[in-house]
């Protein structure tokens, strides 16, 4: 093959006169190293085909079949030139080792995209291609053309989740706590991991059910037309109404990020564990927080947003802290106890009871250094957790690293709003008034 000629025959010169009806393309880099290792066919580089031969710019399966070498040389490779060869290869058997490959073209045959999705390699292109048109998205975990691939898997063949787990996807939900007191780290970093890509299901589900038909039990003889009904509302929140995630440039670096910590065991719980500091109460002594004024870390609210890999431990942050000062408002607050390990200076907790319980006390536990988080644990059943935090965590990072530094109040903060009432029983002139009295129809009244 070279740059006059297509693989089919067809002569590509540039003269217009000779030019080939069909437009020529050049051969990518990658289709002709896989030509080079897969049919030991060296084709140069800047050789075309014709535009019929190509799908999304790679050379169609047929098209590869049909290339025949048409001379033998000799040629000097140097030490760059190996080197490519080298990792080429080694990518061309990453992707080839991937059972479920839909990104990569060249992964599966003609005959496993008809087997798999009932459609032929090239319709599935144009499907996705078709389908690609109408508003679907790439993911920082799927390609459209996975979904797509996936989708078409699972009522093709009717395979479980299981299997289809076996082969890429993997389908999973946040375990049980099954009578333990709490999750291990490795399951609580599971269970966060889940809920980081379930938000986005949870609010499509939210925005169905803002129709009340959806959102109420549906009658037997609504039945048959369910489905019709459910694809026209669908629709127009498609049309009508933002979407509800979109794609970011630091998404990436967020999956990289899953991916390190998931399996990642807490230290600091490790390190309690070891020194028996869980049951021993008298290595921890009860100082005030500005005792660590100067030995703790000041971070902003968006560096604390790295810390919880979420916003909803942040909007509770407040309230844990309220509900430990009984006041409202934060700023120059004179007391907030915190406990101090003897052993390890640089190793505090900070009792906090729980929101769902008055009985129950947390104790969120933090080792710092002067310009670091180290790392955390709670005794709460998902406080083990490496990947993000819980909520008591959150609370006592954000007080002792952001809000305890702001000078500015808040604009009215809601506790304020108690001085503003008093209650009926302490007002002097209440009184019962006749009903021919009707300027006097209050039975309590406001300072």
């Amino acid at each position: 093959m070279s740059d006059r000629y297509c693989l089919c025959g067809a002569r590509l010169d540039r003269s217009s006169a000779v030019r080939s009806l069909k437009s020529p393309s050049n051969i990518s880099s990658e289709d002709r190293y896989f030509i080079f290792f897969t049919r030991n066919i060296w084709i140069s580089e800047g050789a075309r085909c014709c535009s019929d031969h190509l799908v999304n710019h790679q050379l169609k399966q047929e098209a590869i079949d049909q290339i025949k070498p048409v001379s033998i040389r000799q040629e000097e490779l140097n030490s760059a030139d190996v080197q490519l060869l080298l990792n080429k290869s080694q990518i061309i058997l990453e992707n080839q080792n991937k059972k479920f490959n839909f990104d990569d073209l060249l992964g599966l045959t003609d005959d496993e995209y008809r087997l798999l999705t009932s459609l032929s390699k090239d319709d599935f292109n144009k499907f996705v291609k078709t389908v690609s048109s109408s508003g679907i998205r790439n993911s920082s975990n799927r390609s459209i053309r996975t979904a797509i691939g996936i989708y078409l898997c699972k009522i093709r063949l009717g395979l479980s989740n299981r299997l289809l787990a076996s082969l890429g996807l993997d389908v999973a939900m946040p375990p049980f706590l099954d009578g333990k007191r709490q999750f291990s780290s490795e399951e609580a970093n599971q269970s966060r991991c889940i809920t980081k890509v379930r938000w986005v299901v949870e609010a499509a589900n939210r925005r169905i059910k803002q129709f009340k038909y959806f959102a109420n039990t549906v009658q037997n003889s609504s039945l048959p037309y369910l489905e019709s009904d459910l694809s026209i509302v669908c629709s127009l929140i498609n049309r009508y109404q933002t979407p509800i995630a979109t794609s970011k440039p630091e998404d990436k670096g967020i999956g990289e990020k899953i991916m390190r910590l998931i399996n990642q065991k807490n230290k600091i719980q490790l390190l309690l564990e070891e020194n028996n500091l869980l049951r021993r109460s008298s290595q921890w002594e009860t100082i005030n927080h500005d005792q660590l004024m100067d030995s703790f870390p000041i971070m902003s609210e968006e560096d604390m947003g790295d810390l919880t890999f979420g916003v909803f431990q942040l909007k509770r942050a407040r309230a844990y802290a309220e509900e430990k000062c009984s006041i409202t408002d934060l700023t120059g607050i004179g007391k907030y106890s915190i406990q101090r390990c003897l052993m390890i200076p640089n190793l505090i907790r900070v009792p906090t009871k729980s929101a769902y319980a008055d009985r129950i006390t947390h104790h969120p536990t933090i080792q710092f250094t002067d310009d670091h988080i180290l790392g955390w644990w709670c005794d709460c059943y998902i406080g083990g957790r490496f990947l993000g935090c819980c909520s008591h965590i959150s609370s006592a990072i954000w007080f002792l690293c952001c809000e305890r530094w702001q000078t500015r109040k808040r604009h009215m903060p809601s506790g304020t709003y108690m001085s503003l009432a008093i209650d009926a029983i302490q007002v002097s002139d209440f009184y019962d008034s006749s009903d021919d009295d009707d300027d006097d129809t209050s039975l309590y009244s406001l300072s």
